[in-house]
């Protein structure tokens, strides 16, 4: 390899490192705890949210009305 083929590796080598970082901070541990608090009461909202399409009125079981 020559020098000029050399040079714009380490170049981005920052770059690369950075986001190297920051997915391993990212995904490194995801899924180890589960919900807590009121995380999957919020899930659930979501969740049915989604399945309705209707984001204006946040529900759960498709009865009760949050808001």
């Amino acid at each position: 390899m020559e020098q000029a083929d050399i040079e714009p590796v380490r170049d981005r080598m920052p770059t690369i490192v950075f986001w190297s970082a920051a997915v391993l901070c990212t995904f490194c541990c995801l899924g180890a705890r589960s919900l807590w608090g009121s995380e999957d009461r919020w899930a659930e909202i979501v969740r049915e949210m989604r399945l309705t399409g209707d984001y204006f009125q946040p529900c759960i079981a498709s009865v009760t009305r949050i808001m």
